[in-house]
């Protein structure tokens, strides 16, 4: 895989700063050869809209759509959810678990080891940095974010994760309705400033 010419080619391809919205007449131009590919948000949209109608008349549920989920309520025990943060070098195995509030709230966790591959000595995975066209390059494998919608969780986690430690927990921490943590490639993780309060004790 020669990265010099994705770079190349990458750097040819219209940016997303060139797209026009026209807020009064409802429309989006988009440059050519561009075009949205909404599934890196789709899931999450669609769990909103499942979670709508189901606070009108369920107390207690939980919508699972991989890593995007909505939870409301208590268990069969009558106790908060609680939801497992896999460990990102041991699948079976969580590293740690969150409780979730009885009015309900959204979670979504995004990571670099489950879609990758390798093509000579180049590692790949499928969360790209729009700066420079190539995977995502840090020391960051898993992003979990807490929000009040699952949509606004998904993006935060899969650009976070993007953007690396510092830059991440940045993030998480200008949204005051999510927070969000980082495991990086040793097991390290990093907490937004107020995630700590639905981190459960081991």
């Amino acid at each position: 895989m020669n990265i010099k010419q994705i770079q190349e080619d990458f750097s040819k391809l219209p940016k997303f700063r060139d797209t026009i919205i026209d807020d009064q007449k409802n429309i989006v131009k988009l440059p050519k050869g561009m075009r949205f590919d909404l599934g890196g948000i789709a899931k999450g949209f669609i769990v909103d809209k499942l979670a709508t109608p189901l606070k009108n008349r369920y107390e207690n549920f939980w919508i699972s759509a991989g890593g995007d989920m909505y939870i409301c309520g208590q268990d069969q025990q009558s106790k908060n959810w609680q939801v497992g943060v896999q460990n990102p070098l041991k699948h079976n195995q969580d590293i740690l678990s969150l409780h979730i509030p009885k009015e309900g709230k959204a979670v979504a966790t995004s990571g670099t080891t489950k879609r990758r591959g390798k093509s000579g000595d180049f590692f790949w995975h499928h969360l790209i940095d729009p700066r420079t066209g190539l995977p995502a390059d840090n020391s960051i494998l898993a992003a979990t974010v807490i929000a009040d919608s699952v949509w606004l969780a998904d993006v935060l986690a899969k650009t976070a994760l993007i953007l690396g430690k510092k830059e991440g927990i940045n993030l998480f921490d200008n949204f005051p309705q999510a927070e969000g943590l980082l495991i990086d490639n040793n097991l390290d993780i990093f907490f937004s400033s107020k995630i700590k309060d639905y981190v459960l004790e081991k």
